[in-house]
């Protein structure tokens, strides 16, 4: 729906602090959220849709297709425009790399206002592997995050070295009888 607008995603984190939220989402014409935490927040639901017409945006590589924000440099939350061209080239080299087949099944647990989150959520659809969603996690609950991988038969998950390494010794993932 954001593509068909010609609109841009702006991924926002609803454990940020306001402050955050705030300077993250100013330049936004509208965020639609279900949060009042947004000086410019629009509801979504049935009557801010629009009654008729769809609208059929073109877009280029050039284009935007979501915008990240940074901690910035000095502590200022700024914005990254990714092009669509951009995630293309990432999900490309992602498919040389490290191809995803229709037995995977993704684990989504990287926040979405990070581009390795993006590619969590988007790039096995395209490859007609499966997502399994852990929505806030994040690297809080690692006991959590082993169980999940374990019952969803997690074939493919994103982290840090030294995340793996604590994950992996773990007597719940030590369970599992398939390729991680």
């Amino acid at each position: 729906a954001i593509v068909r607008h010609g609109a841009v995603l702006l991924a926002l984190d609803r454990m940020w602090p306001t402050m955050r939220k705030h300077a993250v989402s100013a330049g936004a014409i509208a965020v639609l959220t279900d949060s009042s935490d947004y000086p410019n927040a629009m509801s979504l639901n049935a009557e801010t849709l629009p009654a008729e017409g769809i609208v059929d945006y073109v877009c280029s590589q050039q284009d935007g297709a979501y915008i990240i924000g940074t901690s910035g440099s000095r502590g200022c939350p700024k914005q990254i425009r990714i092009a669509h061209g951009a995630i293309g080239n990432h999900f490309g080299w992602m498919r040389r790399v490290r191809p995803l087949h229709l037995e995977d099944r993704v684990l989504v647990w990287t926040t979405a206002c990070f581009d390795v989150g993006m590619w969590e959520r988007f790039a096995p659809l395209g490859d007609g592997a499966t997502v399994v969603i852990a929505s806030g996690l994040g690297a809080r609950d690692l006991e959590r995050i082993a169980e999940i991988v374990v019952r969803n038969r997690i074939t493919v998950f994103q982290t840090t070295p030294t995340l793996l390494r604590v994950l992996l010794e773990n007597p719940i993932l030590q369970e599992a009888s398939w390729p991680i």
